[in-house]
């Protein structure tokens, strides 16, 4: 009730940052329709803000402040978002002890009973497909020395009920973690649930909800590609960007996540030109885009394979020789002749599908038997062998920061909320084909 008050007064007087820090006081008290409510008028108040203002209040709070989550909400309503703190890594997991009753893996949990959680069918069936043969793929490739807990994969059919239904049937079967589900609101659905055995969730919900206790999220954000290319770009010296994307959802929150981390950093965004559809004449956009951008800037591009392979040749026509960086969705995951046309562009992805990870099955052994490896399935697949090798261990990695799995999508870390970090190899087209760059990563053989 103090709470409440506090907000109402602070909202009277126009305090809008004040009624938001009670109302998020206020929030793991409510429930129903009451809850949603007062979510609504968090953000509402937020959003009133502005960009600069949430910024520099996200600026001033420490990690795990709970207006964090809201304060990246608001910020993508404003079509903006919060900038990340990229891990700093340093060890890999699963380091052999050897002690007086013999050896142990540094980090490692061995679980009696995996609940696997996909959509087995529905709307979300491909998808759900593609990470349970990756995960029963690193499942099955788990050495003879290291215990292998029972699994069992449950239908969640894409929804919500689907996905609380199939945890309450894994947890009166016995099982002692749960590896799912996929879908984003499944995921909300199950922590809002709060569960009593350890999850390790298979992407991040759309929500301001944080893991349980114990638990983590895991998942391939397209945000994760902005920054990525962020803050390889500062690394770089560059301080200056434009950014072309084609408009989708998953390029807006790149674009937005790449805005953030560079801006962060120091650098300063010129622009970010949407692609016209309908039209593969993009003179106007370049045109835009060219003022202010000095030999020492830099272009990102958030767009499919067929928009990057129309975009390129025009932006060298207008002679523009600044570096380009993609997001990852620039390619199509197996090799086309028709990529020559993306020669020198760069982007973060999953080192094993170049066989860039040692200690992993090699992608091409298991083309015949396995499709979905081939194409962009492929990093669904990689996603779901990451499940597998994360599961004994995300646990210990939530409280030794520093510390890493070398997998399959790149090096995973979780950080003190329970969410875990990716950190990509870096690639670059040349003659056509997607090539790692070297020293992108220390690679070192998967945590087994």
């Amino acid at each position: 009730r103090a709470a409440r008050l506090q907000a109402e007064a602070a909202g009277a007087l126009g305090d809008h940052w004040a009624s938001a820090r009670a109302r998020v006081r206020m929030d793991n008290l409510l429930s129903g329709k009451a809850r949603q409510r007062n979510a609504r008028d968090i953000e509402r108040m937020l959003v009133a803000l502005g960009v600069p203002a949430l910024q520099k209040q996200a600026s001033e709070l420490p990690a795990g402040d709970p207006m964090l989550p809201w304060l990246g909400r608001a910020l993508h309503r404003l079509g903006s978002a919060l900038p990340k703190n990229l891990p700093q890594l340093m060890r890999p997991a699963g380091t052999v002890i050897t002690q007086s009753g013999g050896s142990t893996q540094e980090g490692f949990h061995a679980y009696r009973q995996i609940a696997l959680l996909l959509p087995l069918s529905g709307p979300l069936k491909v998808a759900g497909e593609a990470v349970a043969e990756g995960f029963l793929t690193a499942y099955f490739n788990t050495p003879q020395a290291q215990p292998r807990p029972l699994l069992r994969v449950y239908d969640t059919q894409g929804t919500p009920a689907g996905a609380l239904a199939a945890y309450q049937l894994a947890q009166s079967d016995g099982a002692d973690l749960v590896v799912g589900p996929l879908a984003r609101d499944a995921v909300a659905a199950l922590f809002d649930s709060n569960p009593s055995l350890p999850v390790l969730a298979l992407n991040h919900p759309d929500s301001t909800v944080n893991p349980p206790q114990g638990s983590a999220e895991f998942g391939l954000m397209p945000a994760n590609d902005g920054t990525q290319a962020a803050a390889r770009m500062l690394q770089q010296g560059i301080h200056s960007a434009v950014v072309f994307i084609a408009g989708a959802d998953n390029e807006q929150r790149a674009a937005q996540a790449f805005k953030a981390q560079f801006e962060a950093g120091g650098g300063d965004v010129l622009t970010v030109q949407t692609l016209p559809q309908g039209t593969v004449n993009y003179a106007n956009e370049i045109r835009n885009a060219m003022p202010g951008l000095g030999a020492n800037g830099g272009i990102f591009i958030a767009v499919p394979p067929e928009t990057a392979r129309l975009l390129m040749p025009q932006i060298r026509v207008a002679r523009l020789r600044q570096p380009v960086f993609a997001s990852v969705q620039v390619y199509g995951g197996s090799p086309n002749a028709l990529d020559k046309d993306l020669d020198g562009v760069q982007f973060p992805d999953a080192p094993w599908l170049y066989d860039a990870q040692p200690g992993l099955p090699v992608r091409a052994s298991l083309m015949r038997d396995l499709p979905v490896v081939a194409g962009r399935g492929a990093r669904l697949f990689a996603f779901g062998m990451d499940a597998d090798l994360l599961s004994p261990y995300f646990v210990w990695l939530q409280q030794h920061p520093g510390s890493y799995v070398a997998g399959a999508t790149g090096q995973l870390s979780v950080d003190a909320q329970g969410h875990v970090q990716r950190t990509p190899i870096w690639v670059q087209f040349n003659n056509g084909v997607a090539t790692p760059m070297a020293g992108t990563l220390n690679l070192s053989a998967p945590t087994q």
